[in-house]
């Protein structure tokens, strides 16, 4: 798996079930998903279930995954028809979040923040050193707030940043105001250290993010307990758990402290190809911030 921040998800997961034993591998997604790759390339009995936010690599391989056999609980959520006949399913997500040091005005969104501290150094990732979902953020952002908006921010004080990672040091050192597009995960573990920075979910229809996958692995050495695993994950405890300690959450059924599945914008694989997304950045990111 990919997610950072799970390791209080496993806790309650071991909690509700005590007699089995968990194995969890965090990877990066770059290094996660040629390894998955080579164990069903040749058939190895490695991970049982593969997590992460790549999209394209699970519409790639619904034929490698063993098919899910859904309980009650999550049969009554609607879970049938999330799964349908790809066996895999979609169970956390995220959006994009602002972080800003909390001797700054906390923002709406950024539009607001352009329009009202024009001196405010502000913190960007790169899009064309980073993930599809940056780039896409970008595009969102100009939807909502016109053509013109990539260029008004390119006209703001903003430092270009490789990665999430250097944005979250950038803002949690002080060497900007504000950070976009963060990922609250990464910077909540800045803030429970001490850094003077606040997160905030931007308002109005600029909001994009992440939706996490799961699915079992067709080679999967612990098919039963990987089922119970998932249908946990796809059930209200275990949304309830996801929401709770990895805000802010957006999960495909409602619980206490998540915010709902369609009120974050994630890409459409077969419409933001890299071709796409290479010419949005052509087209716009790149005359504007060279």
């Amino acid at each position: 798996m990919s997610l950072t921040g799970m390791d209080p998800v496993f806790d309650d997961f071991r909690n509700a079930y005590p007699d089995i034993d968990v194995t969890v591998e965090q990877v990066p997604t770059a290094d996660l998903l040629p390894r998955l790759d080579q164990e069903i390339s040749v058939g190895a009995e490695g991970a049982d279930v593969a997590f992460h936010a790549s999209p394209g690599w699970f519409a790639d391989n619904t034929q490698n995954f063993a098919t899910l056999e859904l309980g009650p609980a999550v049969q009554e959520t609607g879970g049938v028809d999330r799964v349908g006949d790809q066996n895999y399913t979609g169970v956390y997500g995220f959006p994009n979040v602002i972080s800003y040091r909390t001797t700054e005005a906390a923002p709406v969104n950024l539009e607001q923040l352009l329009d009202t501290n024009r001196d405010a150094r502000i913190g960007i990732v790169d899009p064309r050193r980073s993930s599809p979902f940056v780039t896409y953020q970008y595009k969102v952002l100009q939807d909502a707030f016109g053509d013109d908006f990539m260029t008004r921010l390119s006209e703001a004080n903003v430092t270009v940043v490789p990665s999430n990672p250097q944005l979250t040091e950038g803002i949690a050192a002080g060497d900007f105001d504000y950070a976009y597009p963060d990922i609250a995960s990464i910077t909540q573990a800045v803030i429970d250290k001490g850094a003077p920075v606040g997160i905030v979910v931007p308002e109005g229809p600029s909001v994009a993010g992440v939706h996490y996958n799961a699915a079992i692995l067709e080679n999967a050495a612990h098919t039963n307990a990987a089922n119970v695993f998932m249908n946990w994950l796809m059930s209200a405890p275990g949304a309830t758990s996801l929401a709770r300690h990895l805000k802010p959450a957006v999960t495909p059924i409602d619980v206490e402290g998540s915010l709902p599945w369609d009120s974050v914008s994630v890409f459409d694989v077969d419409q933001w190809t890299s071709e796409a997304q290479n010419d949005w950045i052509s087209e716009n990111f790149a005359p504007n911030f060279g």
